[in-house]
């Protein structure tokens, strides 16, 4: 009896460390290109985004955006989707991804 007990212990020790590991460290968020006056959906580590964001407020084409495709470094890093609530509940589920405030 206590042998099943301590197995279903283990077993439900090692689901939630599996589900704590598993866990995204990505985030999703609007990002606005005021050349384009367009909001695209990013997603990325919170720390990306805010670079991200940064360098196209200051226009210094370290990151940037033509079309629908983000650049680093004038290469095409990323494909952004048009930032509406349909496409960020999408891009959430399918990612996993909360959103960042």
């Amino acid at each position: 009896m206590y042998i099943y007990i301590g197995g279903l212990v283990i077993v439900i020790i090692i689901v939630v460390i599996y589900f704590i590991f598993s866990r995204s460290s990505e985030s999703s968020a609007c990002i606005y290109d005021h050349n384009t006056t367009k909001s695209f959906i990013i997603v990325a580590e919170k720390y990306v985004i805010r670079d991200i964001q940064d360098s196209i407020n200051k226009n210094d084409r370290i990151y940037y955006i033509e079309g629908d495709k983000l650049y680093h470094n004038n290469r095409v890093i990323k494909r952004l989707v048009p930032c509406t609530k349909e496409n960020m509940i999408l891009m959430n589920k399918k990612y996993g991804t909360d959103i960042v405030y």
